[in-house]
């Protein structure tokens, strides 16, 4: 039986968009790092390419949330796209030129970046505005699960390929991004926004606006700082290549297994989530969830077998994506429609520089100490920030239900002046 926020006037077409996008992100990140591997055989170079794809989150990010509470999001998501599409064909163009030097695709990898940084405030602030407050956690959970199948799809298609070389799978994403791009802009009549004023000096106060809501929520910025840490120290994946070559040796197709492994679990936690009540105590639950990923991460980083390695990859799947649901409901639940895209962006920089400064740190670590160790210290420690957490935002551990939270505008964008 079909889902009923799928007869929801354009929210079939936003998951269709959402899952081709996801296609796109973890399509590039299998062939990026299997590619830069290949060429260089340096893990550093690895967290290079997470570095580049942080950088860009992190300078646009906040612009890029400001511009999604005054612009159409969908119009916003097309632009995104289509500098996807621009990004992997650039990869495609100089893989067949047959550049070596890695220095090129970091450069592309961080256009890759730039379009992230727009597409992360803009794509999760457009399910309230499709669904309505009261629907919004089951919209969030379905999103999600459909955002995770094209984690559990991309990635093992993607590495197959990768068997006919590093071009045809870059020639595959630029044909997925150019599709999404024209999927978008169906959602414009969806995504309307007030008529505002230009005001230049204004945006720094409208950034500083979200902050201070995000700063005044504790509970909020416990969630979002949670995430923060728990990915930074426990991020994995741009250390799957090693493991898949030097450790488990898989090859790319196993490679592509790995990637997908958390995904799996991950789906099959939010189509739960997405048909049931929501769970409770919600921050203990949020809290626990952390833990549990921490402890995969060390059982993925000791594992010397791959049956073994994708089942921690898949507990830790499972693990994250309700801490995750839940997390973000409770962030879109705290801010009126009209500062969500800030909220949402201060929310991507946490998230988003967690995941792209974890690999950065993981390719670092796994320089300096190997990727062994590297990986099960990253784990420990996202054991004990949860830990830390529990006592440091008491809000976050006390949360029972949320939809006990109350939204709270900021001072918005400024309306426009009449006309005369």
């Amino acid at each position: 039986m079909a889902h009923p926020l799928l007869r929801v006037p354009g929210f079939a077409i936003y998951l269709f968009s959402r899952f081709m996008h996801g296609l796109i992100l973890r399509g590039l990140a299998v062939a990026v790092g299997y590619h830069i591997y290949e060429l260089t055989s340096d893990p550093v170079a690895l967290g290079y390419v997470g570095l580049a794809m942080f950088v860009p989150v992190v300078t646009l990010g906040l612009v890029a949330g400001d511009i999604a509470d005054r612009m159409n999001r969908a119009v916003m998501l097309t632009i995104s796209s289509a500098a996807a599409a621009l990004s992997c064909a650039g990869l495609f163009l100089v893989t067949i030129l047959g550049v070596t030097s890695p220095m090129p695709f970091y450069a592309l990898t961080t256009l890759f970046g730039m379009s992230l940084a727009f597409a992360r405030p803009a794509m999760p602030s457009l399910v309230p505005q499709l669904v309505g407050p009261e629907q919004t956690p089951a919209g969030i959970a379905l999103a999600s699960a459909i955002a995770q199948s094209a984690t559990v799809l991309g990635p093992p298609a993607i590495g197959a390929v990768l068997i006919a070389g590093p071009a045809a799978a870059y020639a595959v994403m630029t044909g997925i991004a150019t599709l999404t791009a024209f999927c978008w802009p169906f959602l414009i009549p969806y995504a309307r926004v007030e008529a505002v004023q230009a005001g230049g000096p204004q945006i720094f106060k409208r950034i500083a606006a979200g902050f201070g809501i995000v700063w005044r929520r504790k509970l909020i910025l416990g969630a979002m700082s949670l995430d923060l840490f728990a990915v930074l120290l426990g991020s994995v994946m741009a250390l799957l290549p090693v493991f898949a070559r030097d450790i488990l040796m898989v090859g790319p197709l196993g490679l592509g297994l790995l990637r997908a492994a958390p995904a799996v679990g991950a789906v099959l936690m939010a189509v739960l989530l997405a048909r049931m009540a929501t769970p409770r105590p919600a921050g203990h639950i949020i809290l626990f969830g952390a833990g549990v990923f921490g402890v995969s991460i060390i059982v993925f980083g000791l594992s010397e077998s791959f049956i073994l390695s994708l089942v921690a990859l898949f507990v830790s799947g499972i693990a994250d994506m309700i801490g995750n649901i839940l997390r973000n409901s409770a962030v879109q639940l705290s801010a009126a429609n009209e500062v969500r895209g800030r909220i949402n962006s201060v929310n991507q920089v946490f998230i988003s520089g967690a995941n792209e400064l974890g690999d950065f740190r993981a390719g670092l670590s796994a320089g300096l100490i190997g990727a062994v160790p590297a990986v099960i210290l990253g784990g420990a420690g996202t054991i004990a920030v949860a830990a830390l957490w529990a006592w440091i935002f008491p809000d976050l551990r006390k949360l029972d239900r949320l939809t006990d939270i109350k939204p709270e505008a900021g001072p918005g964008p400024t309306p426009a002046a009449p006309a005369k």
